[in-house]
């Protein structure tokens, strides 16, 4: 059997900021119209992504997302230690509310990154603190023992007041303090004095979320894996499953080729939605169309793939069989109807 899984979150979501009516891809619409809906998957996108690996993070604990990351970005294994993404962020105070504003308004360079994270190293090194750069949007940073917190994902706070998205658990308090600390030495940085400058606004903290250790994961059913987020490329790398390009994906579905069970991840459409961007999330769904659904559609068509299971992280899945296709009596309805259907 040939299936071909894609996991895209934001799919279904509202933007707020879309006047017009959304795009109606035609080969997704068909493929949504033929299919069944699965059973309830995560809704969260990040543990629904460690669950196609067979990973499922403790309750009380954060999905691992940042040692994967860092795995996926920069090839090299953490073996030890505990893990936090500590991506750059902008906090601005609004009456009572403190706004954060994400990497990916801030355009930040590798040079400016470096710095802070030098100040932050010489400042942390007796604790055995290590902040690392390899993004310019996204950072790790290394400790040597639980910090002992529960976290929220970044794209889940970004345009919000952060109070209620703070570190929680037995050591919040401490964490909160440390983040104090954090904006006090970033703002008295000459980055950010060139920055405002220039009329940027300031790196002045880090989002901590995404803690864990680097598990340990049993090989999956995936034989290839395609993707730019590097959380599932550092999923793929720790599974030893192939990291394959697009066009690797779709080669596979040639009526000669063999049975394979590939994992597409595409994270536009949620870094859309993160930003509130209307028109970044309609040009990438349309680009999906081209390359991904309509394809795949022919491939199920003509008998180069058996099975696509579609994945958007709202409590829900859909997967459409060749035999599915030819439900010819499901009418297809506009891409609004499928929208926050949780």
């Amino acid at each position: 059997m040939r299936t071909l899984s894609l996991l895209i979150p934001g799919l279904f979501d509202v933007l707020p900021a879309l006047q017009v009516p959304a795009p109606q891809p035609p080969a997704l619409l068909m493929m949504l119209a033929r299919a069944r809906q699965l059973p309830a998957v995560a809704d969260d996108s990040d543990e629904l992504l460690l669950q196609l690996f067979g990973i499922t993070p403790a309750q009380d604990a954060d999905a691992p997302v940042a040692s994967l990351s860092r795995l996926g970005e920069t090839d090299a294994v953490a073996t030890d230690g505990y893990w936090l993404r500590a991506d750059p962020v902008h906090l601005r105070a609004d009456q009572a509310r403190l706004l954060l504003f994400g990497p990916g308004v801030l355009a930040v360079r590798m040079d400016e990154a470096h710095v802070l994270a030098a100040a932050f190293n010489a400042l942390h090194s007796a604790d055995g603190w290590r902040l690392e750069t390899p993004h310019p949007q996204r950072w790790y940073l290394r400790l040597p023992d639980d910090p002992r917190i529960r976290t929220h994902a970044l794209h889940t706070v970004i345009g919000r007041n952060v109070d209620a998205f703070l570190p929680k658990g037995a050591n919040g308090k401490r964490w909160h303090g440390i983040l104090n600390e954090v904006q006090m030495l970033f703002h008295g940085s000459p980055v950010n004095a060139a920055r405002e400058e220039r009329g940027q606004l300031a790196i002045n903290s880090v989002w901590l979320w995404g803690g864990g250790r680097l598990p340990v994961i049993k090989p999956p059913s995936w034989t290839q894996v395609c993707s730019t987020e590097p959380c599932a490329r550092g999923l793929a790398v720790a599974a030893g499953v192939a990291l394959a390009t697009a066009a690797e994906i779709t080669a596979a579905w040639s009526k000669d080729g063999c049975a394979a069970e590939q994992l597409v991840v595409i994270s536009e459409l949620q870094d859309a939605v993160s930003y509130g961007d209307a028109d970044a999330w309609c040009a990438a769904l349309l680009q999906m169309e081209r390359e991904w659904f309509a394809p795949a559609l022919a491939a199920l068509e003509s008998g180069g793939l058996d099975i696509l299971r579609l994945y958007h992280g709202n409590n829900s899945a859909y997967e459409v069989t060749r035999t599915g296709l030819r439900r010819f009596w499901r009418r297809r309805r506009v891409f609004e109807s499928y929208q926050n259907r949780t």
